[in-house]
């Protein structure tokens, strides 16, 4: 967050009047009403900015966001299509680092949650090991022969699991490829 307020401080703000570039000429001197509008997901001053880095890490609407964050020009001048395509980078860095933080603290609410649970339950054992030797056998292997265990089988292998990690890999790519304004088919 601190890094985008440094370099996006001030710049993602437009004149209403898409033909007014220049902040001294976005104003009512003519009848037309006019005011000069940040948007909305700015880094403008550190709240802003770490409320727009929670938005990115959500990945709610982010190449949206980014495309903003292209067009940013000066805190005088109003956005240009494309004006400062090298920012793609920070914020596909910033989507990627950001939403693994919010995955790991996610994750790390439940596990915490389910020791807190267990020592309630139990509170004399101590559930922060788990020996699996201790542990009853739930469920039997199937048999080689039968469908459950030819589908057993095929689950239970190496590249199941790589086919499964490839497909979550092309859905991520999949989706980090939308864009504003995306064909019909």
């Amino acid at each position: 967050g601190i890094f985008f307020l440094q370099l996006l401080s001030g710049r993602m703000a437009t004149c209403s009047d898409p033909l007014i570039t220049h902040r001294k000429d976005c104003t009512d001197s003519d009848g037309v009403p006019r005011s000069w509008d940040k948007y909305p997901v700015s880094f403008d001053w550190i709240m802003e900015a770490f409320l727009s880095m929670f938005i990115l890490a959500s990945q709610d609407n982010w190449p949206t966001h980014m495309l903003a964050g292209m067009d940013s020009t000066g805190p005088l001048t109003g956005r240009r299509h494309n004006n400062s395509p090298e920012l793609v980078v920070f914020y596909i860095a910033a989507v990627m680092l950001a939403g693994y933080l919010v995955v790991n603290i996610f994750v790390g609410v439940f596990v915490d949650c389910y020791q807190t649970a267990a020592l309630e339950v139990d509170p004399k054992k101590d559930h922060s090991k788990v020996n699996l030797s201790q542990l009853p056998e739930i469920f039997d292997d199937p048999e080689g022969g039968s469908i459950r265990g030819r589908i057993f089988a095929v689950v239970d292998h190496k590249a199941f699991d790589m086919g499964v990690l490839a497909m979550i890999l092309l859905n991520i790519l999949c989706m980090a490829m939308e864009s504003h304004k995306q064909a019909q088919w």
